[in-house]
């Protein structure tokens, strides 16, 4: 994922375990409400040099894999940046019991160029197939980008007070770690409201983007749910970009 506006959902840089860090292979992924099977979340996507660029649009949705329960996340995102489109259609399919990544999808159309994407993990022979072969399974309880932010969501509560967390459970070895980090509370206009959040910061490493790293910076409201009320990025041309969230529904 190079700094692409799409998904915020994104990846984020690998950083060296310090002092006061917790360090997990393992952390958990909760099951609902952070994944709600009929959830659907629509954001607007505002570009800090061109305005208001286009919409994106994150669903959960009940589905099966192989004849297991498994939930079924999606991300599309679509904008106009001058004269260039860009999209991103991301999908992810967890098995339910487990909550961990069986399939992971991405379809991806940027200015500087295009990529797609279909991983398959088998957690049974420890690897994951693509289109260039097989390949080292890197967590025996897997993620994927998308994955990402509802684990987010679904530790929130915990993630307070400048506390860190570093996660390695993305499939693929070459994106972990995953370094989360809590950076205090704000409040956020979302929802046609202003809600309290809690602002989490995710970098990863990324070798696909020039810096070798890619940093979300997510606002997760204190519902229920723990919705992300605003997911903050970057891309080339468009500059910094804002997801702010504008509906849900069920």
């Amino acid at each position: 994922m190079r700094n692409h506006a799409a998904i915020a959902i994104a990846f984020l840089a690998a950083v060296s375990c310090s002092a006061g860090v917790a360090r997990t292979a393992h952390a958990q992924v909760s099951a609902p409400p952070f994944v709600r099977a009929g959830e659907e979340l629509v954001y607007s996507v505002r570009s800090s040099r061109f305005g208001n660029i286009g919409t994106a649009t994150m669903k959960a949705t009940a589905d099966t894999v192989d004849g297991r329960p498994a939930y079924r996340l999606s991300f599309e995102f679509s904008a106009k940046v001058m004269l260039f489109k860009v999209s991103d259609r991301t999908r992810s399919w967890l098995d339910a019991g487990t909550m961990s990544t069986v399939r992971y999808t991405k379809d991806e159309k940027t200015p500087v160029g295009s990529r797609s994407e279909d991983a398959r993990v088998e957690r049974a022979t420890k690897i994951w197939t693509d289109g260039k072969g097989a390949h080292p399974l890197a967590s025996d309880r897997p993620l994927d980008e998308l994955a990402f932010i509802f684990f987010v969501r679904s530790i929130a509560n915990e993630l307070q007070g400048g506390k860190k967390l570093v996660v390695e459970r993305h499939f693929d070895e070459r994106r972990n770690p995953v370094q989360l980090e809590s950076r205090g509370r704000v409040t956020v206009a979302a929802l046609g409201d202003s809600l309290s959040a809690s602002v989490i910061r995710m970098d990863a490493r990324d070798t696909r983007n020039s810096s070798g790293t890619t940093r979300i910076t997510f606002y997760i409201g204190d519902d229920a749910a723990h919705l992300p009320l605003r997911m903050d990025t970057s891309m080339p041309i468009a500059g910094a970009l804002t997801m702010t969230l504008r509906s849900v529904s069920m």
